[in-house]
């Protein structure tokens, strides 16, 4: 541990020699004797000493009690009074000093060590006190918040900030009333909150309030408050942000999200009165969809009634005249017998071509809505008719109770065979029907040629045929295809009527 270093001021040269010895053999350091005030001073000055043992009478133009002062105010150095003997007058002049203690010739090495000691003590921690009270004073000082200390209702203690503020000069605030720098309608409310702290009562840290500034204005301030010691009895002390601009950003915010849910709730209500139009519309289109292909279904049925009824009877009735003709011309060995038999082939095959009608045109007897028979007959029809192996697989028992359903999932599967045929060169075509609990599923499958730019063929005819079709009976219609792999069209659709 670093030895202290002390400065003995004293005329007399053999006490002063006494005194160093003393202290030396304490453990102290003595580097310095000074004989008079002004000495003294300089040692300080130009050295670092711990402490000053100071002779209260000293010869010279200043005693020991101007030297100490001095030493106090400009050098801040503990001073520790050596005298033989002091009157009330000196003593009191000493106290202004702020000595670190006295000591009374002759003195003792138990005495003083102790002075020392405690003097050095004292210094230290004092030392320590002022530096931390500097640090603070800096601290608050240049804060950007207003620091305040109240007593009694009254200001205390200011700092720049909170000048700044209020507009006050410090001079002007510290002994002013706070409620004097509250807007009115907050004084009441400022009054209670430091009333039941200052009664020990339980209060909010932080609050909002306005403040009245010198010049009459108002801010918008936020304060953190608690209780603290000032000069050794309870205070208020306050940490003050002004937030009048936080208030306005605030303000303006509110404000626009006030708008913005304004606007949001007209958008809302023009969005909600679109989409109620929409539905009509949808549903209007779904009526008209539904009506033209009911109408396309009418008008099929009707066209090959009367093909039927008319131009089939014809036929018939010109297949026998044709016939006979023929029969007559061989039976007279007439050369235009060969002529009416090519007029009677024609005639069946044009017959041929217009039963081909009427079975695309009559899926089913209307009575008996029995799409399994549909699909076979479509699948042998289509074997039979175009030289293509079409199968069909039913898993199942396999009802649907809707004629509606019926009819257009059978219209579903014919385009979907003629869209192979037409697009596709298969080797064989497929259709498959299955029951999974309440969904009938109709799959036509191909191994042809698929379907190039697949996303752009989703818009032709036959498609949006089928889409119409699965969209009229409320089913899905998926649509696979891979080139050279072939196309797989499924139509899945949930019968109402059977699940209730």
């Amino acid at each position: 541990m670093e030895k202290a270093s002390i400065l003995i001021v004293e005329d007399n040269a053999i006490i002063a020699k006494d005194l160093q010895w003393q202290l030396e053999d304490l453990g102290y350091l003595v580097p310095f004797i000074a004989a008079t005030g002004s000495d003294a001073i300089r040692r300080v000055r130009e050295n670092k000493i711990d402490l000053v043992l100071m002779d209260i009478m000293l010869e010279g133009q200043m005693d020991g009690i101007e030297t100490a002062d001095e030493m106090r105010t400009k050098y801040r150095v503990p001073v520790v009074y050596l005298t033989a003997y002091a009157d009330d007058e000196m003593l009191k002049r000493a106290k202004k000093t702020e000595p670190y203690g006295y000591l009374l010739k002759p003195v003792s090495n138990i005495e003083m060590r102790s002075a020392i000691e405690m003097a050095i003590y004292k210094y230290n921690m004092e030392t320590k006190l002022r530096e931390s009270e500097e640090k603070y004073s800096l601290l608050v000082e240049t804060a950007k918040e207003g620091v305040f200390i109240i007593k009694d209702g009254v200001y205390k203690y200011a700092n720049r900030a909170m000048t700044d503020i209020v507009g006050y000069a410090v001079e002007e605030l510290l002994g002013m009333n706070i409620l004097d720098t509250v807007a009115p309608e907050f004084r009441p409310m400022i009054a209670e909150k430091y009333k039941a702290r200052m009664d020990g009562r339980h209060v909010a840290s932080t609050y909002e309030f306005k403040a009245l500034c010198k010049r009459g204005q108002t801010k918008d301030v936020e304060l953190s408050a608690g209780l603290i010691q000032y000069k050794g009895e309870p205070a208020f002390m306050g940490i003050v942000r002004d937030i009048t601009e936080r208030k306005i950003v605030e303000e303006e915010l509110k404000k626009h999200r006030e708008q913005l849910a304004g606007l949001v709730e007209e958008r809302t209500f023009e969005l909600k009165a679109i989409n109620e139009l929409l539905r009509e519309e949808i549903a209007e289109r779904k009526v008209l969809e539904k009506a033209i292909l009911e109408t396309e279904e009418r008008e099929l049925q009707r066209i090959a009634f009367e093909l039927h009824d008319g131009l089939g009877q014809l036929l018939a009735g010109l297949s026998l005249k044709s016939q006979s003709l023929e029969d007559i011309l061989k039976e007279n060995s007439m050369p235009e017998a060969e002529l009416a038999s090519r007029i009677t082939f024609l005639i069946d095959k044009a017959k041929g071509h217009l039963r081909l009608l009427m079975q695309g045109s009559l899926p089913m007897e209307s009575d008996q809505n029995n799409i399994v028979l549909s699909l076979e007959e479509l699948a042998s029809r289509t074997t039979r008719n175009f030289n293509v192996p079409c199968f069909f697989k039913c898993s199942g028992p396999v009802a649907i109770q809707t004629k509606a359903a019926v009819i257009h999932m059978y219209r579903i599967a014919q385009e979907a065979v003629s869209n192979a045929l037409r697009h596709g060169s298969p080797g064989h075509i497929e259709i498959h029907l299955s029951r999974e609990k309440d969904a009938v599923i109709l799959t036509v499958k191909d191994n042809g040629s698929g379907i190039p730019d697949m996303h752009k063929k989703k818009s032709g005819l036959g498609l949006k045929i089928m889409n119409y079709r699965a969209n009229m009976i409320n089913a899905s219609l998926d649509v696979r295809s891979e080139i050279n792999r072939g196309t797989s069209i499924s139509c899945t659709f949930t019968d109402m009527n059977d699940m209730e």
